[in-house]
Parts: C-alpha cells; structure tokens; sequence
C-alpha cells in the first residue's frame, strides 16, 4: 500500500460496524425547485427496489484512474482501499477525475466555526462525461446541527456532445471510518424533470442551482458512536465516495 494511501486511512483502525440511519430526510429537490416530490418519492422507490438487487454488481476501484484494476462488492471497497490497493485515495486538490472516486474533506471544524463553504474538486460522470462540483456546508443553513451538501452541474469540457438536459443520480455516500466497516451513510440526489438544476452551465461560476441535501448529516451522528461503532468525522476530515447511475439503470 503507498504511502499516500497509509497516511489518509492510517487511522481506520477499529472494527467492522454499522451506521446508524440517524436521518429522516426530506424527498430531494433542487435549489430552484425542480421536479416534483410525488415523481421525486417514486423515482427514490425505484432506486430502492434496483440497490436491493444489485448489491452484488462489481464496481470498479475508486482510485482506477492511478491503475489500479480491481473492481470487486461495493461493500468490499472501504477493505480494499484500507489495505489492498497500491494507489493513493483522491484528495481535494484533484480535478476532472471520473466516478467512483472519493473525495477527502479536511478541515471540517474551521469550516464549521466560520460558516464556510467548501467545494469539492470538479468531477466527471465519465470520459468526456458531465461535470460536477460538490458543495458542503459544515454548519448547514438554518438549524446549524447538521452537514448540507449541494451537487451541481458545472461547465464542461465536452459539453457540446452531451445531450441536454441531464438526467441521472448522483450517489454520495459518507464513509464510516471505522476498520473494515462496509457502511456509509449515502444519499441521492436525483436529476430529473428538466428543472435548473438539469440544465447546461455556460459560464464558470460557482453554480447557484443544483440538487441538495440540507440535512445531509447530522452533527451528532458524524462523532464516534460506541453502540453502533460508528465514526464519520475523524482527523478533521469526512471521506464521500461518489458514484453515478444513469437515469435508464434506475427504470
């Protein structure tokens, strides 16, 4: 295992636990509105019923754009990555990398006290795919308990061959960092109906539309949890890993 690698998941060194399901979000939506909850609620069903079939589809190692050719359970992947793969995890200062990768947060506390935003590395869906960027605000918008989390489309390299608008699922999963935990909290965001928040960005701004979650997490539920042996918030860092589902794999 690289060096790199040791020295961002050094610290995953407690046994296998599982997260508790601490949230009860609301249906997502994006900034500007979007498409409906009731279309919303049924799409989320869907999404549901696919993920309890396809618990056993290989995916690909996060860190495949270094070389890395392992693919293997989306509940091996935390193992893998802890103890197996030779390539360094993704950190935060790297851009137009493909999903599934993960993004490594640091700094969340600072974050948290000054009511900052931070802004994840551009990503793409795939080669010459859609770009994103990830918002988090530490301290969320109104309640200041919980972790809100915006992802919007942002201009792209290729957009000119992409069809519009955008229709897919963006997966964020919050990694447990707790040893050989197969567990995250993981959350949808669903873009769909053709609202704002689906449509192509011109310029290269910060985005002011996107799907959200504004209680993505809650504070309490980040720190380590000794019934459930849970722990997302370690170091001062929150480790996503972040997938992508076409919108016709969700039918």
């Amino acid at each position: 295992m690289s060096k790199a690698a040791e020295k961002v998941f050094d610290d995953f060194s407690q046994d296998m636990a599982e997260a508790e399901e601490s949230l009860q979000d609301s249906p997502n939506c994006s900034v500007d509105g979007g498409a409906g909850n009731g279309s919303i609620q049924r799409l989320e069903k869907k999404l549901e019923e696919r993920d309890a079939t396809d618990t056993c589809v290989d995916i690909c190692c996060p860190n495949k754009h270094l070389g890395c050719h392992w693919s293997g359970n989306l509940t091996c992947v935390v193992e893998h990555t802890d103890y197996e793969c030779d390539c360094s995890p993704v950190f935060s200062d790297e851009t137009n990398v493909e999903v599934p990768l993960i993004i490594v947060m640091k700094d969340f506390e600072h974050s948290r006290v000054n009511h900052d935003s931070w802004y994840s590395p551009v990503f793409c869906t795939h080669e010459k795919g859609y770009q994103f960027r990830m918002r988090v605000d530490a301290n969320g918008w109104c309640t200041g308990d919980s972790v809100a989390v915006v992802v919007s489309l942002v201009k792209g390299d290729y957009d000119d061959q992409l069809q519009w608008p955008f229709e897919g699922v963006i997966t964020v999963q919050l990694l447990n960092q707790i040893k050989n935990s197969a567990h995250s909290l993981e959350r949808k965001f669903i873009f769909t109906g053709g609202g704002y928040e689906c449509q192509r960005v011109t310029d290269k701004a910060q985005p002011e539309y996107g799907c959200w979650r504004e209680r993505f997490a809650t504070h309490e539920s980040l720190y380590y949890d000794p019934v459930h042996k849970s722990q997302y918030l370690k170091n001062d860092c929150l480790f996503f890993l972040i997938t992508y589902i076409p919108m016709h794999a969700c039918s």
